[in-house]
């Protein structure tokens, strides 16, 4: 199978910028096209900052490691519509994003997550890091059949980094993980 993802980007100003396009998802050995879906986004930028409503940066998976958002995502799901906030600043990068997967419908409940990453480095060898991932399933209008749930994934996190000689840039990643829910 395969993805492939393509927008045209118009300057509305200097720093504000208008997406338009679509994502494609072909799987092989099932339906000849599984999944297309438009690609609308208004993205704010500036040497820091960038902020995004519509389809999502989604970059391996917003940077949240592997037992908060499996990597399995960046196949399952190539196409993220929310709102997002990205910023890099003097040894400090975060992450904040909303994403709606679903709506309430009498079908079905209305599927978000949410999350936010954090990578503050003190130093060249120490990093402090933080991430949480958020899922929430319910919706007001119809109960669908379903309950609604919620779960939240956290890990607050250190990361040690150095050169070792012939074996070049190294570095040991610590997270003290935990989940609170129902999903």
């Amino acid at each position: 199978g395969g993805q492939f993802q393509s927008a045209i980007a118009f300057d509305v100003s200097p720093r504000i910028q208008v997406l338009a396009g679509g994502s494609l998802d072909y799987r092989s050995g099932g339906e000849r096209l599984r999944q297309l879906e438009p690609v609308l986004s208004f993205r704010y930028r500036n040497d820091t900052s960038t902020g995004v409503v519509g389809t999502l940066i989604t970059s391996d998976r917003h940077g949240l490691i592997d037992p908060l958002a499996v990597s399995t995502l960046e196949f399952n799901r190539p196409t993220e519509q929310g709102m997002q906030w990205i910023e890099h600043r003097l040894g400090l990068d975060t992450e904040m994003f909303l994403n709606w997967q679903a709506l309430n419908t009498t079908h079905s409940r209305e599927i978000i997550d949410y999350g936010v990453t954090m990578n503050a480095r003190p130093s060249e060898h120490f990093g402090v890091l933080f991430q949480l991932h958020g899922v929430h399933h319910g919706g007001q209008l119809f109960d669908a059949g379903e309950p609604v749930s919620n779960n939240v994934a956290l890990g607050p996190g250190i990361r040690l980094a150095t050169n070792l000689g012939g074996f070049g840039a190294s570095s040991l990643t610590l997270f003290y993980l935990v989940s609170i829910g129902d999903i």
